[in-house]
C-alpha cells in the first residue's frame, strides 16, 4: 500500500491541478500565453512538493523506535541510519518529481523549463522530507505526526508570496524594502519566486530582451518618477529653510536628497554625471547650491530619458532583425508559446498605483521588481528579484534560491541528527511539569 500510494499519488495530483488550471479563453483554442492559472499552478506545485515531502517521511521514524532503541544499545551509527532514510527518500521524491512536471507541463503546454523546474521542486521536496524525518523523530504518537503537517503548510501557503503581498502582512512583521525575515524561512517562497522568474526570465521569447527591457525600465523609473519626486523635495527644502519651525521635516527630505543622489552616482549610467557640492546638503548650506542641485536633477533626467529612447531603438531593432533572419511569425510564435502574461503582469506587478514608497530618508522603488536591483549585499532582495547578491557578487535568482533550500535541508539534517526538535519538545515538557 506505501508504495502504491506513493507511485499513484504524484501523477493523480499532477492531473488534476494540471486540468484545473488549462484555462481554455473564448476561442476555444488553448495557448499557454494566455492562460491566468499559470502562476497559481506554480505556487501549488510548490505546495504538492512540500506535502508529499512531509507526508512520505512522516512515519519513517516513529515506527522505527524499537529498532533504534536497540541499534543505540549496540552503540551502531546513527548517521547510517539517517542517511539510509534519507537515501530512500531521495529515489522517491526523484520519481515524484519527474513524473509530476512530466504530466503537468504536458497538460498545461510548459516548454523549456522542465530541468530548472525539477530542480527546484526535488530540492523543496528534499527539504519538505528531511523536515518531515524531525517530526517523526520528534512525536511518539502518529496522530500528533500528522496533525504537524497541515500546522506547517498553512504558514508556508499564507507566506510563500503568491496568496498575501508582504507588504500588506501584520506591520511587526513586514519590511517595505526587502521578503521580510518571516517570509525567508518559508521554503515556498524561494520556490516559487524561483519559479515565477526563471519562467519569465528565460522564457524563449523574454531571454532575448531582458536585459534590455531591464535597463528600460531604470531609465523610465528615474526620469519619470525618481527625479520629479526629488525636484519635489528641493521645492520642500527651499521653503523650508526659510522657516524655523519646519527644520525637522526639511532636515528629512534633506538626508532623503542626500541618500538617492548618492545612489544615482553609483550607477553605471552616471560615470560622466558628477555632483560637487554633496557635502554641502545640509540644512545651513543647501540655500547655497539649491540652484546647482536643480540643474543636477535636471541633466540626470535628460540622460536618462536619452537612455530611454536608446534602449527603445536598440530593441526594435533587434526586433526588426530577428523578423527579417527568421520570418514575420517568428516572435509571435515564440511569444505565444512560452511567454504567460498573468505572471509578467504579477511580477513585474503591473496592477500597482505607486512606484515608490518613502521609507526611512530613502525612496523605495516598488516599480517593476523584477527589473529592480537589490542594494543589500547578504542576499536580501524584494520578491521577485532577478539576481541576489553576495558581496558584489551577483547570483542569479534559481541558483541562490536553489542553495539556500539546500543549506536549509543542510541545517534540519543537523537538528535530526542531535535530536534539537526532540530536545525542544522535552525542554518545554519539563517546564510544565516543574511548574505544576
Amino acid at each position: 500500500q506505501y508504495l502504491l500510494v506513493n507511485l499513484l499519488e504524484t501523477p493523480l495530483l499532477a492531473v488534476i491541478l494540471a486540468f484545473f488550471s488549462k484555462r481554455i479563453p473564448d476561442s476555444g483554442i488553448y495557448t499557454f500565453s494566455e492562460n491566468l492559472n499559470i502562476p497559481i499552478f506554480l505556487f501549488m506545485t510548490v505546495v504538492v512538493a512540500m506535502f508529499l515531502g512531509l507526508s512520505v517521511s512522516a512515519e519513517e521514524i516513529i515506527n522505527d523506535r524499537k529498532i533504534l532503541d536497540r541499534e543505540r544499545f549496540l552503540n551502531l551509527s546513527r548517521r547510517s541510519y539517517l542517511l539510509s532514510k534519507i537515501f530512500i527518500l531521495l529515489i522517491i521524491g526523484a520519481y515524484q518529481t519527474t513524473v509530476y512536471l512530466i504530466i503537468s507541463d504536458a497538460i498545461l503546454d510548459i516548454r523549456g523549463v522542465f530541468w530548472e523546474f525539477w530542480i527546484i521542486m526535488f530540492s523543496t521536496m528534499t527539504a519538505s522530507q528531511i523536515l518531515g524525518l524531525n517530526i517523526s523523530a520528534t512525536f511518539k504518537n502518529v496522530v500528533t505526526v500528522y496533525v504537524m503537517i497541515p500546522l506547517i503548510l498553512v504558514p508556508e501557503m499564507l507566506l510563500g508570496g503568491a496568496m498575501i503581498k508582504y507588504d500588506d502582512i501584520y506591520p511587526a512583521f513586514s519590511n517595505k524594502k526587502y521578503v521580510p525575515i518571516i517570509g525567508d524561512m518559508m521554503f515556498a517562497r524561494w520556490a516559487y519566486e524561483a519559479m515565477a522568474v526563471e519562467l519569465f526570465k528565460n522564457n524563449e521569447y523574454e531571454k532575448n530582451f531582458f536585459e534590455i527591457d531591464k535597463a528600460k525600465s531604470r531609465a523610465v523609473y528615474i526620469s519619470a518618477y525618481l527625479i520629479p519626486e526629488l525636484q519635489n523635495y528641493v521645492r520642500k527644502i527651499n521653503k523650508g529653510i526659510t522657516d524655523e519651525k519646519y527644520k525637522d521635516a526639511t532636515e528629512n527630505y534633506l538626508l532623503t536628497l542626500k541618500n538617492e543622489i548618492k545612489k544615482l552616482e553609483d550607477l553605471d549610467e552616471m560615470r560622466n554625471i558628477n555632483f560637487a557640492y554633496y557635502n554641502k546638503l545640509t540644512y545651513n548650506k543647501f540655500g547655497q547650491i539649491s540652484d546647482s542641485v536643480s540643474t543636477f536633477l535636471a541633466n540626470i533626467k535628460k540622460a536618462f530619458v536619452k537612455r530611454s529612447n536608446e534602449l527603445t531603438y536598440l530593441k526594435d531593432s533587434l526586433i526588426t532583425s530577428m523578423t527579417e533572419k527568421y520570418g514575420k511569425n517568428y516572435l509571435i510564435d515564440l511569444k505565444k508559446n512560452y511567454y504567460n502574461e498573468k505572471l509578467a503582469n504579477i511580477v513585474l506587478d503591473k496592477m500597482r498605483l505607486k512606484m515608490f514608497i518613502h521609507g526611512k530618508h530613502e525612496l523605495i522603488r516598488k516599480k517593476d521588481p523584477i527589473f529592480t536591483k537589490s542594494d543589500s549585499k547578504i542576499g536580501r532582495a524584494q520578491l521577485f528579484a532577478s539576481e541576489k547578491y553576495i558581496g558584489h557578487y551577483a547570483i542569479d535568482t534559481l541558483i541562490f534560491n536553489v542553495i539556500v533550500l539546500w543549506i536549509m535541508s543542510i541545517v534540519l539534517y543537523i537538528s535530526l541528527y542531535y535530536e534539537w526538535f526532540l530536545k525542544l519538545v522535552e525542554f518545554f515538557s519539563s517546564l510544565k511539569k516543574n511548574k505544576r
